[in-house]
This record gives C-alpha cells, structure tokens and sequence, in this order.
C-alpha cells in the first residue's frame, strides 16, 4: 500500500527545480515509464531488502546512469529524493490505515535512510530523528516550487509516448491518487483544475482497495519484494 505513494513521491522531487531539470532533460520516463518504474523498484528493494551484492551492484548501475546528470551527487537534491520517499510512503499508509505510531515512524526513518546513503548521501546529513525530520521537511517544503521543467515532465508523465493500453488506462487514477495525497499548495501548482470530483474518485479508491488489501494473504501482499529482488538478480 505503501506503493499508492509513490506518484506523489515522484511529484514531490519533481517540485525540487534541480531534480525537476533532470528528470526533464535527461530522464526516459515519459519514452519508457514501466522500464523505468521497474529500474526504480529494483533500486528500492535492493537498497532495502537486498544483500551486500544487490547494493553493490544496484549502486553501481544508478552511479552510471547519474554520472553526465547536473546536480545528481548534491547533497540537497539526493537528501530531497530520499525524504520524498518517506514522506509519501507515510501519508500513502496512513491514508489506508491510520495514524502510525512515533516508533513505526523512527523505524521507517532509519530504515529509509538507506534510500539515501546508497546513492552517496552522506549518512550524517540524514536527520537523525522524526522530530528533526519533520522540522527539516517543513522547512524544506517552504522553498519547494513548480517550475516548468517540473510541468514539463508531469505533462509527459500523464501522457507517455509508449505504454501499454492497460497502464494509459490506469494513469488517471494513479495520478489523481498522487495528487490528492500532496500538500494542498503543490497539488493546485500541478493542476490547477483539481476538483471535488477528482477527490471524490480518489476517496473511492482508497475506500475499495484497502478492505481488499487487508484480505489479501500475507505471502500474496509481501509479493512484490520478491518479486523485484528476482528481476533484480536476473538482470
């Protein structure tokens, strides 16, 4: 469930002007958006879930593809990416949930911190709290814009040149669920035609998928970790 976010995340780092100038310029979502989820997922379940050797070799691939992108090895933009992570997986969960206690939140902070330190953040810039994590956000979402590098590739994110009929077909829910979980002000900067219609097809979702998600079996719903570690090992 803690996926539903991650349409937000995107939008988020996408709402940090360097981040939003190289997914613009140099990034192959909208030419291939499942390629590139399935690279994201595999970065994600490695970092977490993963041995020494999918880090490493999970490391060097994101290393190569990042080396000719402006900005990629700052401190900033990588401690953003990383935070952005979190915070969506936070709002996704307790969206389906509830409230998470402060100890399943210090979990998930350290635990995500990894996220970052992979990708050469370096470990103490992390905050080191959930209290220091929140002052940090806050403040941080204070100098987050849109920028039109940022519109740009959400344009191309909603309406990407190649994907199958079934992900064009699930697009505007996706988008619509990544939208509402935003902080009000980014969300009108994203789409300023935003609705009560649009909220009320995102409260349907959320209303239909997590009472069918709580009946899942646990082996059907831990699925996709081993999923993406045995397409990460393939590959």
């Amino acid at each position: 469930m803690m996926l539903a976010g991650g349409g937000a995340a995107i939008l988020l780092q996408l709402a940090h002007p360097t981040v939003a100038a190289g997914v613009a310029r140099h990034s192959s979502f909208a030419s291939s958006p499942l390629g590139r989820l399935e690279q994201t997922l595999n970065y994600v379940m490695a970092a977490v879930h993963g041995d020494d050797t999918d880090r490493t070799r999970m490391r060097r691939h994101v290393n190569r593809r990042h080396a000719h992108v402006p900005g990629a090895y700052d401190t900033g933009p990588q401690l953003w990416v990383a935070a952005t992570l979190l915070w969506a997986g936070e709002r996704s969960f307790e969206r389906a949930f509830g409230q998470l206690r402060r100890d399943d939140r210090e979990a998930l902070r350290y635990t995500f911190a990894t996220l970052g330190t992979e990708l050469q953040l370096p470990a103490e810039a992390w905050p080191a709290s959930v209290d220091e994590f929140d002052a940090w956000w806050q403040a941080a979402l204070a100098d987050a814009r849109v920028t039109d590098d940022a519109r740009l590739a959400f344009a191309r994110l909603r309406h990407p040149d190649v994907a199958p009929w079934w992900l064009r077909a699930a697009l505007p829910l996706i988008w619509r669920v990544a939208l509402e979980l935003l902080p009000s002000r980014l969300r009108c900067e994203f789409d300023p035609a935003w609705s009560r219609a649009d909220r009320f097809v995102v409260e349907l979702f959320w209303a239909v998928a997590t009472p069918i998600y709580r009946l899942l079996p646990r082996r059907m719903r831990t699925w996709p970790t081993r999923r993406q570690l045995r397409s990460l090992r393939r590959a």
